[in-house]
């Protein structure tokens, strides 16, 4: 049996595309990328064989995107384009589906499973394979034989410098042997002259030991919740748990004295799995994650049997619960949605509801659980799961503050990372209005650029990421954002109107917190507000554009509910229903009145506060972000910007930039 059967597979199929090519030259040549893909094929910790992937589903994981990239390579030049289903991270589950129905062989490839959807592509895998190191002396030695056909001799000291991007730019195609072990040990020499320019002896990774509690190394998170910042309310409560708990374990307080759920709302990557993990290393105890995924497969295909295997389920959470209390995190709760609202699948869903509502609060107690719910849509999880003892609290995660986001960049960047108070500061301020999960991927661009520079990576390298995403824009284009923008700001601080909250200009937007009650002065103060956006481009730029479209809508809509719905026009104390307006010509006629005289008001409020829309705007194409204490001190006056960061490190090449800012626009490389 070959010890090479990925690599003498990916040699056979270029000797076949040549054999059966009518013209050679339309044959690409192997890569040293293929070839290190199937060298990391060849060293995984099971054996694996090119005839096992062509049955079933069968996942490959490696922590390093440069890994999994040749992996994809290797296996795209072995199978071709039709006889394989090759997945990576990100949505799939169209591709998915069909390749199960027809048979076809799926192979996922990725560096994190969770990123991977449909998530039964890697649950229901009948293979889980996990690469070795992608610079272990053995994996070296044999890429280069697989390059060049010669040998080297390197050890552990030599390879734990390096990365697999390192590893491609020292062994090339047309070398020998010698020159990339000269290229290798060069590497290494200069590696560890870094820093200072003295040499420094930095200790490779640990390897793992035999395992330990989840409770102890819960997988991505390093701190405690008290540790971490921006979890706002959620963070309060899940340290008060944690007291209640050992309080609880000790005798010292009744299960009916400890909170028993709650259901975390936000954006996808805010931070809700990041929480329900630190939160079960703050308490001191096992994590338990569960989707309707598992629920699905422990029960079959049917709702009622489905019910069977959930109870089983539920059953082996109070078993493990008996021990010590447990997290039981459920993610992506509102997947079963809420009863009545299911269509066509009412009865499965409605059985599956019912299952959790027995659980949280049934006749078999479930004493020692305390349930994290999580969603992206907390309207549509049924409101009886909801109630005081079952989930008793609704928390949205806040997006993180600067503060917070300090704390987030720091530990994204790694503990190797060459930081300073100043850069890391500016980084905070460029990564605001993002969420956790973006600025992880920002933070992995910019620990490859530093890479790509031979040097430790600073805040800085995030600051430069981020401002390469916007390579292509127009500036004429951002301009009049920025001025849209500041004009609804603007309007909002002059007029008192809402609770500004901030303007951020990559979302094209400026978010407000509103009552839940309001006056009739309040919604005329708004109506300017929506409008004043339109009369700041025409102030400014000298013509309004079609970027007002939504805010003329919005407002007129607003307008339309004060008269018809509310009682708050000259309609009377009558509400009228919205399609008896539609063809009303006096109810037209009011609501263009109405609005041509809050638009002359914003266009006086815009020109009277010029000065202040273009310091507000000026400020958000700098700084791209701006909360409401900024844009308020720039509406009473001139203020100076943030002070010139020194750079730890200097400013990446042009090459470098182009391939980041392609990357962080999401174009080809």
């Amino acid at each position: 049996m070959s010890t090479t059967p990925f690599v003498d597979a990916l040699r056979a199929a270029h000797a076949h595309r040549l054999a059966s090519g009518k013209l050679l030259s339309a044959v690409p040549r192997l890569t040293t990328h293929e070839l290190f893909g199937a060298v990391m094929l060849d060293h995984a910790p099971q054996h694996l064989d090119p005839s096992d992937l062509l049955q079933g589903t069968t996942v490959i994981g490696h922590d390093d995107a440069t890994v999994t990239d040749a992996v994809i390579a290797c296996l795209r030049r072995i199978y071709g384009g039709d006889g394989m289903l090759l997945l990576g991270y990100g949505q799939h589950d169209a591709a998915y589906d069909q390749a199960i129905i027809r048979g076809v062989p799926v192979v996922v490839v990725t560096w994190d499973r969770l990123g991977v959807m449909p998530h039964e592509a890697v649950l229901l895998a009948d293979r889980d394979h996990e690469l070795a190191e992608a610079c272990d002396a053995d994996v070296v030695m044999a890429f280069v034989h697989a390059v060049t056909g010669g040998t080297v001799d390197v050890d552990g000291d030599d390879t734990k410098w390096l990365t697999a991007d390192s590893l491609l730019r020292c062994v090339q195609l047309h070398s020998t042997a010698d020159d990339c072990q000269d290229r290798l040990l060069t590497w290494s020499r200069h590696v560890r002259l870094l820093g200072d320019g003295k040499p420094q002896t930095v200790e490779a990774p640990a390897k793992a030991a035999d395992p330990v509690p989840v409770a102890s190394a819960v997988q991505g998170v390093v701190r405690k919740l008290s540790d971490m910042t921006g979890f706002g309310e959620a963070g309060v409560w899940g340290v008060n748990l944690a007291r209640d708990l050992r309080d609880y374990a000790s005798g010292r307080l009744a299960w009916s004295d400890v909170d028993k759920g709650i259901l975390l709302s936000g954006p996808p990557g805010g931070g809700k799995t990041t929480f329900a993990k630190a939160l079960a290393l703050e308490c001191e105890v096992e994590l338990v994650p569960t989707t309707y995924t598992d629920w699905s497969a422990a029960g079959g295909s049917v709702g009622d049997s489905m019910s069977k295997g959930m109870t089983k389920l539920f059953d082996a959470w109070r078993k493990k619960a008996e021990e010590g209390p447990i997290i039981l995190f459920v993610d992506e709760i509102d997947t079963i949605g809420r009863r009545g609202g299911n269509g066509n699948n009412e009865s499965w869903f409605t059985s599956v509801i019912n299952a959790w509502l027995a659980f949280l609060d049934g006749a078999v107690p479930r004493d020692g659980i305390v349930v994290v719910a999580a969603t992206n849509h907390p309207d549509r999880v049924d409101p009886a799961l909801r109630r005081p003892g079952r989930l008793d609290r609704h928390v949205e995660l806040p997006m993180p503050d600067v503060a917070a986001l300090t704390s987030i960049v720091r530990a994204h960047l790694g503990a190797d990372a060459v930081l300073t108070d100043d850069e890391l500061a500016e980084a905070a301020r460029a990564c605001r209005g993002r969420s956790p999960a973006e600025i992880g991927l920002l933070a992995r661009e910019a620990r490859r650029i530093a890479r790509w520079c031979g040097r430790r990576v600073c805040a800085s390298d995030l600051t430069d990421v981020v401002a390469m995403g916007r390579a292509d824009e127009v500036p004429e284009t951002m301009r009049r954002i920025a001025v849209h923008e500041a004009g609804h700001a603007v309007a909002g601080v002059l007029l008192d109107a809402d609770m500004l909250t901030c303007i951020d200009l990559d979302a094209g937007r400026t978010s407000y917190t509103r009552l839940s009650i309001e006056t009739p002065t309040a919604l005329d103060k708004r109506v300017v507000m929506m409008l004043a956006a339109r009369a700041a481009e025409q102030v400014l730029l000298g013509e309004v554009s079609t970027g007002c479209a939504r805010d003329l809508e919005d407002a007129t809509l607003l307008v339309s509910d004060m008269r018809a719905t509310w009682g708050m026009g000259d309609a009377g104390l009558v509400s009228i229903a919205t399609a008896a307006t539609i063809h009303d010509p006096r109810h037209q006629a009011y609501v263009c009145r109405t609005l041509d005289a809050a638009y002359a008001r914003a266009v006086n409020l815009m020109t009277g506060g010029r000065d202040a829309v273009e310091r507000v705007a000026e400020a958000l194409l700098r700084q791209r972000y701006l909360d409401a204490d900024e844009v308020r001190a720039l509406v009473a006056g001139p203020v100076a910007g943030p002070p010139r960061v020194r750079r730890t490190a200097p400013m990446m090449g042009g090459a470098i930039k182009r391939v980041v800012g392609r990357r962080a626009t999401g174009s080809g490389v």
